[in-house]
């Protein structure tokens, strides 16, 4: 699929909550290998490069070689400020750099992830259940909270007693224990300061009312 767009003029774009799920709730990842494949979409296509059908097809990695040109900040859509994919959804926090690039991101990983787990699994058809849900995100202390909600997730789905044991977040960034190359993480934009945020995390981790208050502010 070859995508042609001019790159518009960068602009100071806000955060934004990018949240979907599987179609029907299905799984949309069914080992770790989809984990993986998943976050280099989100390295790989963040820029107007054009899409390699034959490429996102293959379950050979996809992420920028030397020399490629991938998610750099000279050309990306997007920053990505917080990840966390579970089994049969996903969340994001992204800012756009270019004016509707969070919609050509979200459509491009959307295109590339879809055909490789197609592939891969012998299906067709749609595998998210329509188009992603997103909502601004006007508040530091909106923006902080949003972040502990989403690293959390593992942690109230029973999937890891704490959230640095679950591989797929950006947790461990935010506590300087892994470095993701494609993630765009600024602590000075918390209300929190970063040698705090294990603790905040911990004592949100407790508080199963401010939880279900964010998860409903967030999702609606």
């Amino acid at each position: 699929m070859n995508e042609k767009i001019e790159q518009p003029e960068k602009y100071e774009g806000a955060y934004h909550h990018i949240y979907n799920r599987g179609s029907d709730k299905r799984a949309i990842f069914m080992d770790e290998k989809d984990c993986e494949r998943f976050l280099e979409c989100l390295n790989f296509y963040n820029s107007p490069n054009q899409i390699d059908l034959f490429k996102i097809k293959r379950e050979d990695p996809i992420s920028p070689k030397e020399g490629e040109i991938g998610s750099s900040l000279n050309s990306a859509f997007v920053e990505i400020f917080c990840y966390c994919l579970m089994p049969n959804h996903f969340h994001l926090i992204l800012k756009e750099l270019v004016d509707g690039g969070i919609a050509r991101f979200m459509h491009k990983v959307g295109i590339g992830y879809t055909m490789y787990f197609n592939k891969k699994y012998d299906r067709s058809g749609h595998l998210f259940e329509g188009k992603y849900k997103h909502k601004e995100i006007d508040a530091d202390f909106y923006l902080t909270y949003l972040t502990g909600y989403i690293h959390l997730n593992p942690v109230m789905a029973g999937l890891a007693k704490l959230p640095e044991h679950y591989k797929y977040s950006s947790y461990l960034d935010y506590l300087g224990k892994k470095k993701t190359d494609f993630l765009n993480f600024k602590p000075e934009e918390l209300e929190t300061k970063i040698e705090d945020y294990e603790k905040f995390i911990l004592d949100l981790k407790n508080d199963k009312e401010a939880l279900k208050k964010i998860e409903k502010v967030s999702l609606e």
